[in-house]
C-alpha cells in the first residue's frame, strides 16, 4: 500500500478551525446566533463576517502554509528528505490525482467562503453605501493569493464559474492560467481601491493577521502585485519594471510581512508541520542540499531552521536532523509573504534592468530582513562583496533560504533554474516535478477537467521554455 503523505489528519484540521472560531467568538456568542435561523430551512444560514473571516484565515494558513503543499514541494526543492515511501513517490506517477483531493477541495471551499464575504461586505446600508469596503478589500487580497496559489500548482483552473454551484454550474470550466493572472491583478487593483477609501461604514471586524489594520492590508496588496508580476518574468516583457513599481509601493505603504501567528501549543491548535512531526516522528528530516548550504556559509539561521547540521541525501534513507523551531515549533508562524521576499524581488528586478547598485542594496536588505525574521544575529559567509559581483544566482540562493517552509522557492526554481538541484538518489524519473496533476474528485465529477496528457513534469503557462 502506498503511504499517502498528502493526507494530513483531516479531523485534526477541522478541529483546529472549529477551535479557533470558538475561542474568538465565545465571549460574544449571543451576538452571532441568528434569531431567525429556522425561518426558512431551504435557505443557507446567514453567516456573519465575524465568523467567516477567522475561518478563512485559519484555513488559508493551514493549507497554503503547510498541509499538502509545503511538505511535498519542500522535498522536491530539497529542503526536506523523507524516510517514508513517499520520498520515492514524489518523483514518479505514484503521486496520483487522489493525493491532491484534500488540498484542492479545501481551497475551493475557502474560495467560496471568500466570495460570500465579498458579497456580504458589498451589501448596501440605508445610505446606499457598501457596509465594509475595507473588509471587502481584505477579502480580495485573500482571494488573489488563493487563486494564485492554485494556478501556480495546477496551471489552468476553474475560477470564472468556480463558485457558482448555487446557480447550477456544477461543471465549471477551466480558465487559462494567463486569464487567471489577469484576474489576480484585477482583484489586487480593486483591493487597493477599496483599502484606499477614506472611510468604511464598518471597519474590518475580525482579523487574525493584522488586527484590522487596513493600511497593512493595503501594503500587502502592493507586495503581492510585486510577487505575481515577477512570476511572469518569462512571459511578460514588463515584468521587472512592474515588480519594481509595486514593490516600492509596498515598502512606502509600510509592508512588514504577511504572517499568520495564531497557532499555539494546544493539541488541536498547533502549526501544521509541528502536528505532522508529532504524529509521524522520523518520517521527515532535513535534506543535505539545504543543510550543506547553511553549513558551508556558517549561516546563523541553521540553529532555527534545523535541530542540527546533519543533512540526509535526497532520495536516501540516510539519517538527518529534524526541522527546527522556525518551522516546526507548535506556535511557529506561517509566512504567506515575508519582507525578505519583497527585497529579493527588488534585487532581481533591479539586476535585470541594469541598476546594479540598487540591486545590491535590495539584496543586502533582503538578507538582513530574513536574519531578523528568524531571530538570530550575524550574517552568512560568502555573500557578494559589491554590486559588480552580485549575480542572479546569488539573489535566488538567498531568497531560497529566506523562503524555507513556503512554496516560493519552487516558483523561483521554475522561473530561473536556481538553486541548482541534482536528481535525487534512486529517483525513478530524470526530472524534478514542475506542477501537480488535477485531483481525482475533480476529474471524476467535473466533465471539463481531465489529466489526459498531463504529468508532474509538464510546465505551467508562465514556466514556458
Amino acid at each position: 500500500m502506498k503511504f499517502n503523505f498528502f493526507k494530513m489528519d483531516k479531523n485534526t484540521f477541522q478541529s483546529i478551525s472549529i477551535m479557533f472560531i470558538i475561542l474568538i467568538l465565545l465571549p460574544s456568542c449571543k451576538s452571532w446566533i441568528d434569531p431567525e435561523i429556522n425561518e426558512d430551512p431551504n435557505k443557507p444560514i446567514n453567516v456573519s463576517m465575524e465568523l467567516l473571516i477567522p475561518a478563512i484565515q485559519v484555513n488559508m494558513a493551514y493549507q497554503i502554509g503547510g498541509n499538502n503543499a509545503v511538505r511535498p514541494i519542500g522535498i522536491w526543492m530539497q529542503y526536506f528528505n523523507s524516510h517514508s515511501q513517499f520520498q520515492f513517490a514524489v518523483y514518479d506517477s505514484s503521486i496520483n490525482s487522489r493525493d491532491c483531493n484534500y488540498l484542492w477541495n479545501s481551497n475551493y471551499t475557502n474560495g467560496k467562503d471568500i466570495c460570500i464575504l465579498i458579497e456580504k461586505t458589498s451589501e448596501l446600508n440605508p445610505d446606499r453605501k457598501p457596509i465594509s469596503v475595507y473588509t471587502r478589500g481584505m477579502a480580495k487580497v485573500m482571494m488573489a493569493e488563493l487563486i494564485a496559489f492554485n494556478t501556480n500548482l495546477w496551471n489552468d483552473i476553474p475560477y470564472s464559474e468556480a463558485f457558482s454551484g448555487d446557480n447550477a454550474i456544477l461543471n465549471p470550466k477551466l480558465d487559462s492560467q494567463q486569464s487567471i493572472y489577469d484576474e489576480i491583478d484585477q482583484l489586487l487593483v480593486d483591493a487597493i481601491n477599496d483599502l484606499s477609501s477614506e472611510s468604511s461604514v464598518i471597519d474590518i471586524p475580525v482579523d487574525l493577521i493584522y488586527g484590522g489594520d487596513k493600511e497593512m492590508w493595503l501594503a500587502t496588496a502592493y507586495a503581492l502585485r510585486a510577487r505575481y508580476a515577477l512570476i511572469l518574468s518569462k512571459v511578460e516583457p514588463n515584468a521587472y519594471t512592474n515588480a519594481i513599481t509595486f514593490a516600492n509601493q509596498a515598502l512606502s505603504a509600510g509592508f512588514i510581512g504577511y504572517v499568520f501567528k495564531e497557532f499555539n501549543t494546544d493539541a488541536n491548535g498547533m502549526n501544521p508541520l509541528a502536528q505532522f512531526m508529532y504524529q509521524r516522528s522520523g518520517d521527515l528530516v532535513m535534506a543535505s542540499t539545504f543543510i550543506d548550504m547553511l553549513v558551508t556559509d556558517s549561516d546563523p539561521r541553521l540553529s532555527e531552521f534545523s535541530t542540527g547540521s546533519l543533512g540526509s541525501i535526497p532520495g536516501s534513507y540516510d539519517p538527518g536532523s529534524l526541522p527546527g523551531n522556525y518551522a516546526a515549533a507548535p506556535n511557529a508562524y506561517i509566512y504567506h509573504m515575508n519582507l525578505a521576499e519583497l527585497y529579493f524581488i527588488l534585487a532581481e528586478s533591479y539586476l535585470h534592468t541594469d541598476q546594479s547598485d540598487l540591486a545590491f542594496d535590495a539584496f543586502n536588505n533582503g538578507v538582513a530582513a530574513s536574519i531578523s525574521d528568524v531571530g538570530v544575529v550575524g550574517l552568512p559567509l560568502n555573500l557578494p562583496v559589491d554590486a559588480l559581483s552580485l549575480t542572479l544566482e546569488d539573489i535566488i540562493y538567498q531568497k531560497y533560504i529566506a523562503n524555507y517552509n513556503t512554496i516560493q522557492g519552487f516558483n523561483d526554481w521554475r522561473r530561473t533554474g536556481f538553486p541548482l538541484l541534482t536528481i535525487p538518489t534512486n529517483c525513478i524519473t530524470n526530472e524534478i516535478p514542475r506542477r501537480y496533476t488535477y485531483p481525482e474528485d475533480e476529474v471524476l465529477y467535473n466533465k471539463n477537467v481531465s489529466n489526459d496528457g498531463i504529468s508532474l513534469t509538464n510546465r505551467v503557462w508562465w514556466d514556458s521554455l
